[in-house]
């Protein structure tokens, strides 16, 4: 996957005018390449190996280390979508290693 993006160490040295010198903060969002690349940055392969088994979506994986927030519900889905999304997240301990 070479199409990744690369981001550099988590805010770096600033130059005036810009965001940040190395574009690593320019890149955002929350498509599956940025939140892999963020993965990988910060060290958690166990859970990139689980995206890209399709054990999670990589939504769901920013949305559980508190990179993104889920929009707000309208009532119009299943809470079952939401118990499935914890047991999962519980079989990967993700809150164990955030801390």
């Amino acid at each position: 996957m070479d199409d990744e993006p690369k981001l550099g160490r988590h805010g770096g040295p600033r130059v005036k005018g810009q965001r940040a010198s190395n574009g690593s903060l320019i890149q955002h969002g929350s498509g599956r390449a940025y939140i892999i690349a963020r993965l990988r940055r910060d060290g958690f392969t166990h859970l990139i190996e689980a995206i890209e088994t399709n054990k999670v979506r990589p939504y769901a994986v920013a949305v559980e280390l508190g990179w993104t927030k889920r929009p707000r519900n309208l009532g119009t889905g299943s809470d079952n979508a939401k118990k499935r999304r914890a047991w999962t997240f519980r079989k990967l301990d993700v809150r164990a290693l955030v801390g």
